[in-house]
């Protein structure tokens, strides 16, 4: 949105306008239903793909610009954006922070493995058990995954994979083809030959689902320091030859923009996400802004910033199932009401 502003150079008045339209418009929060469909993987996963908000965005800004008005209070109060989508909390912070100043297009991260990052760190850790312990898979009689209680959603309990999607989701054929194919990711991961091969599907019922021991008192660590509430890191055991190898991967890789892996495998606390130049805090150096003058220009003076996804708190308890059932690429949460310091006051100064 904010993009889309600064390239059609709206006013203040223009750019409320355009958030307040492409608040009131925004897709709905569909992965709640999406999550919970057992039988075979779809294909819409949020209803807010990625195309149609950039879309969106677009089309409220030109709208704006013709005079098109906007709820400009679309963040404000008690019934603001936060409460629309289920938020518990709200921190003006998150947005307001940094604006104009901190860019966060570096951030993007390309994942290693072609499927749900939540499963990473298992496929991390069977692919470190095979290889070091030089595991036959015919030898293997069982896997255990302890991990997120995600992990264990009626959508990705699916065994029977025949579709690409089918192959993205379900988990335990996820793991099974780990064991196989774990250190060479690839689209192949996801084409009929893969899927039927009968040593997969042969490996599959073998593979076994818990709940990490210590994902409670994650949640609970998570939710208090605004971190988001899942937890990333598993741990594999693998019974094969009469005996139970066990690691546990802390933190998943992860691919940065600039092509270098983002991570080591070390435990990061809380499973915050920290840069390479970010410091304990997640905060960037930055040399002065430039004023781009052009949209060619915009992609290369980008640079990285703090993580949006930190829940400022006015040390109140709220209700355990709203936070934790919030999807976790939603940016905004808050905590304030109607102490909220007007968001649109920042508007007017600040340089995209």
């Amino acid at each position: 949105m904010a993009g889309a502003a600064r390239l059609l150079r709206l006013d203040q008045s223009q750019l409320c306008h355009a958030l307040g339209i492409a608040g009131a418009s925004s897709p709905v929060l569909a992965i709640m239903k999406w999550q919970h469909m057992p039988g075979p993987a779809i294909m819409a996963k949020y209803n807010a793909w990625t195309g149609w908000t950039a879309q969106l965005a677009t089309v409220a800004a030109l709208a704006a610009r013709r005079g098109f008005t906007g709820d400009t209070t679309i963040l404000d109060g008690e019934f603001g954006y936060w409460n629309i989508v289920a938020s518990p909390v709200f921190n003006v912070g998150n947005l307001l922070d940094g604006l104009g100043r901190d860019w966060h297009l570096d951030q993007v991260r390309y994942k290693l493995y072609p499927t749900c990052y939540i499963y990473h760190a298992g496929i991390q850790g069977i692919c470190q058990l095979v290889r070091e312990h030089r595991i036959d898979p015919a030898e293997i009689t069982e896997i255990v995954v302890r991990g997120d209680r995600l992990m264990q959603t009626p959508n990705r309990m699916g065994v029977e994979v025949n579709t690409f999607a089918d192959a993205q989701f379900f988990i335990r054929f996820n793991f099974a083809l780990a064991v196989f194919h774990g250190d060479k990711p690839s689209p192949a991961w996801q084409l009929p030959e893969t899927f039927n091969d009968p040593r997969i599907r042969a490996l599959v019922p073998k593979v076994k689902l818990e709940e990490h021991p210590e994902f409670e008192n994650y949640v609970r660590s998570a939710i208090g320091s605004g971190t988001v509430p899942i937890l990333w890191s598993s741990i594999v055991e693998i019974a094969a030859r009469g005996q139970r190898y066990t690691v546990e991967v802390p933190a998943p890789r992860q691919q940065g923009v600039s092509g270098q892996p983002r991570g080591s495998g070390r435990q990061v606390p809380h499973q915050r996400l920290v840069l390479a130049d970010q410091d304990a805090e997640g905060r960037s150096g930055h040399r002065p802004d430039p004023e781009p003058r052009e949209a060619g220009r915009c992609h290369r003076d980008v640079r990285p910033a703090g993580s949006l996804s930190a829940a400022g708190g006015d040390g109140r308890r709220r209700p355990a199932f709203a936070t934790r059932h919030l999807p976790r690429n939603c940016g905004l949460r808050f905590s304030l009401k109607a102490r909220m310091p007007s968001w649109r006051s920042a508007v007017g100064t600040m340089r995209l």
